[in-house]
């Protein structure tokens, strides 16, 4: 799944050709050029004629979640930016703050736009994106989850700007994309930290739902069986591997996974098979 990191284009969405078009263009044309000036005007000449357009919505969490990570100066507690630019060396620390205020206001935005169009899966997408960018990593498996529990009230029938089908492997893909977020964010498997654990546990949740929604996903199983391999629990784990064996007989992935849990748990004659099985996959 594409990902920009201004947030510029992730949920930017299509539109019918009528004069919200070009509201639609012109806001994002000042985005780009960093007009702040000329985005309130349209904003607000926008809010006028059509307060109940989804891609109103979608422009102004654009408009705060574009100031809450700058690309050049930024002035925290104000509503401007600086003229003074980020210099090469210092444009990644850049990244590395963010403005409460402008945060606040882009997720309050993006959460009245999924209530007032909850089918919406690219504003659902959008809000666990922009958690993730935050490093607010509860409230984005929260999310998640939510999106989920959605999913299975309305029978997986989201809506895609230019999109008329393939929703269940759309929300799969998504859900495979933030839990590789996740784990990325993961600092030491083998000695997991505090932070660590907390994220394994956050993956499990995921999980967890999924594999209550989607019992054939097969890397929500090995997720799964991952984590109970992290606390060793083994004999769980190895239940959820073999769940995964059924869901595909010849994963590497999973037949490494058995391999080395049955090793951890003493078992090296069951084992062997497993291993057997790899090798031949891998020559």
């Amino acid at each position: 799944m594409k990902r920009t990191l201004l947030l510029i284009l992730f949920v930017l969405a299509g539109m019918s050709v009528t004069r919200a078009q070009s509201y639609n263009d012109a806001f994002f044309d000042a985005l780009n050029s960093n007009d702040l000036e000329t985005q309130r005007r349209v904003l607000a000449e926008w809010q006028e004629a059509a307060p109940n357009d989804v891609d109103l919505y979608i422009a102004r969490y654009n408009f705060y979640a574009n100031q809450t990570f700058g690309t050049i100066g930024y002035v925290e507690g104000t509503d401007d930016e600086t003229d003074v630019p980020v210099s090469f060396d210092n444009y990644v620390s850049a990244f590395s703050f963010h403005s409460e205020a402008h945060a606040d206001s882009a997720l309050s935005v993006i959460s009245e736009a999924i209530g007032k169009f909850p089918n919406r899966l690219d504003l659902r997408f959008g809000k666990i994106y922009f958690l993730g960018q935050l490093a607010n990593w509860d409230a984005f498996a929260d999310e998640i989850i939510a999106t989920l529990n959605h999913s299975e009230q309305i029978d997986h029938l989201w809506t895609y700007p230019n999109m008329n089908g393939g929703m269940v492997e759309l929300l799969s893909e998504g859900v495979l994309d933030y839990q590789n977020d996740m784990l990325g964010a993961v600092t030491d498997f083998d000695k997991p930290t505090p932070e660590d654990t907390a994220m394994f546990l956050r993956m499990r949740r995921v999980a967890k739902r999924m594999v209550q929604l989607f019992p054939s996903d097969l890397y929500s199983v090995n997720i799964l069986a991952t984590t109970y391999t992290i606390f060793q629990e083994y004999d769980t784990a190895m239940k959820y591997l073999l769940r995964a064996e059924k869901i595909d007989p010849n994963d590497p992935i999973v037949l490494k996974n058995i391999v080395d849990v049955y090793t951890l748990m003493g078992k090296k004659k069951l084992a062997k098979p497993y291993q057997a099985r790899l090798e031949k996959l891998q020559n």
